[in-house]
């Protein structure tokens, strides 16, 4: 069985980066429309200056917290960690590997890339407080995403189908650097 959830130690360290990176990733969102707003306004170059640095520091602070975000999990399926749960790795991997095998073949029927990945279901493990309800908030987020694919995101609003086919994600290697990996 999967115990993260009953140490409490880890579930809170964990949901306490989560929410800073959601709150830093917030407020990087609201000083973009902030300098808009100034440029707009044509202000006082200082200020589009002093918001331009709030930019980059909300988004440099909400960039590191997901990376600590995401190094619990690397430290979670890491053989020797207090911690350590194969469970864990397999239960993540398994679910958003599936997931994104079925986005991609719907990407090849329809031709746009949608965003899911396994930080979302490793979040879910989060809302639950033992192991049943751990898969029942994985599984509800499953159950969208699979529901966005099976009826081609008919039922969901343009603002949201918008939102998951043009989120970017970007390499820090070229192309190349990346041939001789197999894609799942």
């Amino acid at each position: 069985t999967v115990r993260q959830c009953e140490n409490s130690f880890y579930v809170v360290t964990v949901r306490a980066f989560r929410d800073r990176h959601y709150e830093y990733k917030g407020l990087h969102k609201q000083w973009g429309k902030n300098l808009a707003t100034a440029v707009k306004k044509k202000d006082d170059l200082n200020e589009v200056k002093r918001r331009n640095n709030l930019i980059v520091i909300y988004d440099s602070l909400q960039l590191a917290y997901k990376c600590i975000l995401n190094s619990f999990y690397g430290y979670v399926i890491r053989r020797g960690s207090r911690w350590h749960r194969m469970e864990m790795r397999g239960i993540v991997c398994t679910t958003g590997s599936t997931i994104i095998k079925r986005t991609r073949e719907l990407v090849e029927e329809i031709g746009r890339p949608l965003k899911f990945d396994t930080s979302s279901f490793f979040e879910a493990f989060l809302k639950g407080t033992i192991f049943e309800e751990c898969y029942n908030h994985v599984g509800t987020i499953a159950d969208y995403c699979l529901d966005i694919l099976y009826s081609h995101a008919k039922d969901i609003l343009d603002k949201e189908l918008f939102e998951l086919i043009s989120k970017r994600t970007t390499m820090s290697r070229m192309l190349s650097d990346y041939e001789e990996q197999k894609s799942t």
